[in-house]
This record gives structure tokens, C-alpha cells and sequence, in this order.
């Protein structure tokens, strides 16, 4: 695959505390000029048993890809993902 076709070569994740806080960022990203927004992916409808919940935003910035992971601590304890 080549370089400048991978999504997630760079990428930031952010733990916020519940899920009206991770819309409030999405929704401050999707409305953001300094970048173009390529993909969406909404992982709160189906949350992993853990309480693990995400979205990722796939931006195009400078002609390469950068995922931003929003996501909410695990319910469990255990570790960020």
C-alpha cells in the first residue's frame, strides 16, 4: 500500500469523559478550516463490552491522512486501547 493512500500512519487519540464531550470535539473538528475531513467512523452504537466507545475522524491535512481517535475510558479499569 502506499504512503499516502494509509489512513493511519499519524494520529492522535484523545480520552474524554463521556460521550457528549467526544460529540462536542467531533463536532469542533468536522467545523474546522485548517483541514478536510475524509471519513467519520462511529463506534458508539455498538460499544465492546468493556464500555469501550470511539470515533474516528480520518482528516486529510498537507496531502497526508491523520486519524483522531475520540474515545471514553473503559468501564473496566483496564487499559486505553
Amino acid at each position: 500500500m502506499a504512503l499516502s493512500k494509509m489512513e493511519d500512519i499519524g494520529g492522535v487519540r484523545a480520552v474524554l469523559m463521556d460521550q457528549r464531550q467526544v460529540d462536542r470535539v467531533r463536532d469542533c473538528l468536522q467545523h474546522a478550516q485548517r483541514w478536510n475531513i475524509r471519513r467519520v467512523r462511529d463506534h458508539f452504537e455498538c460499544p465492546k463490552d468493556d464500555g469501550y466507545r470511539a470515533v474516528h475522524v480520518i482528516v486529510k491535512k498537507d496531502g497526508c491522512y491523520v486519524e483522531i481517535q475520540l474515545r471514553t475510558p473503559c468501564k473496566t479499569g483496564g487499559h486505553s486501547r
